[in-house]
């Protein structure tokens, strides 16, 4: 648990300044999935009475890359299309939808 934590807290605090040369709403997007996933992880961990074991934590450690790099392709995206002059509530529809087909297609690589 001890390992995994660190890893967390480490990739935690230095993607921000990988992310630094971007707008802040990438770094808006990710210190609001991260916590999310890591929250829904532990939940679904402690409500399906499983232990936190080295799977889980590999696991965990997965859903926060994967998690992280979402948020940063939705906003990177974004930015194109309203740079393109699409207004703002298509470019979320527009966004969204396209990223379901990445995600898939990361989950099934995964």
């Amino acid at each position: 648990m001890g390992i995994a934590l660190i890893g967390i807290v480490i990739f935690y605090n230095l993607l921000p300044t990988e992310l630094a040369p971007l707008e802040d709403r990438s770094r808006i997007i990710f210190n609001a999935t991260v916590p999310l996933a890591l929250s829904g992880a532990l939940f679904s961990l402690w409500y399906c009475n499983q232990t936190m074991n080295i799977f889980s934590q590999i696991g965990i450690i997965m859903l926060i890359g994967l998690v992280a790099r979402n948020g940063i392709l939705i906003v990177e995206f974004a930015n194109q299309r309203i740079s393109a002059g699409m207004p703002l509530y298509s470019t979320g529809n527009v966004c969204v939808s396209s990223q379901k087909e990445h995600i898939g297609n990361s989950v099934t690589l995964v």
